[in-house]
């Protein structure tokens, strides 16, 4: 496959470039069939291989990822359901619309009606647990300056072109133009998290 390079970071430790999210994740899943990884987590344009030098030599490794990354022939993005995520944009759900809608030169309602309007994939989960980068939307948004030591759970922020979902709560510097009353994380489901990279997601406003 091209576009791809594996980089070992560290004895255990195996890095491959990726040419975008999609090839990412489904390379991702044919390494986590293949049994002989201990941790499998794909970003935007690599993925990240943990493996036990104890049980399998990097020759091993160096060679089954050369198999799978030989087979993946044609990557395609997989149908999934749409989620709908009702969402209250602005107030006190929302405190950086207002930030938002100045640095693109728009009103908040403009904001809010092509925020809702678009419909976004999950490319990655990162930086907390369940934090989602959506794809999809053409804005240049800055992050704010100073993170916010406290973000509220079901907070939808804005940065770059990207939108961020937080399913829970914690630290974050993207600005926050809403929140989603959707139960994002349940401990008690064996899929903890509702988002997943691939989710295909739309915002519903919910505003008065």
């Amino acid at each position: 496959m091209t576009g791809t390079k594996l980089t070992r970071l560290a004895e255990d430790i195996v890095e491959i470039s990726m040419p975008d999210p999609v090839t990412a994740r489904q390379i991702a899943e044919d390494l986590r069939e293949a049994g002989c990884f201990e941790e499998v987590v794909p970003a935007l344009t690599n993925i990240t291989v943990m493996f036990s030098p104890f049980t399998h030599s990097f020759s091993t490794i160096e060679r089954v990822i050369g198999e799978q990354l030989q087979s993946a022939t044609s990557i395609t993005q997989p149908s999934a359901a749409e989620i709908t995520l009702p969402i209250i944009y602005g107030g006190t759900a929302g405190p950086d619309l207002e930030h938002v809608a100045e640095a693109l030169g728009l009103s908040p309602d403009e904001v809010i009606s092509t925020h809702a309007a678009q419909t976004y994939t999950v490319d990655m989960m990162g930086f907390t647990p369940g934090f989602a980068y959506l794809s999809g939307c053409e804005w240049s948004v800055p992050r704010l300056s100073t993170p916010k030591p406290y973000v509220s759970a079901g907070s939808v922020g804005v940065a770059g072109s990207r939108t961020g979902v937080y399913s829970l709560s914690g630290p974050g510097g993207w600005p926050i133009i809403g929140r989603t009353s959707a139960a994002l994380f349940d401990a008690e489901n064996s899929k903890p998290f509702l988002l997943s990279a691939g989710s295909k997601i739309r915002f519903r406003s919910v505003n008065a």
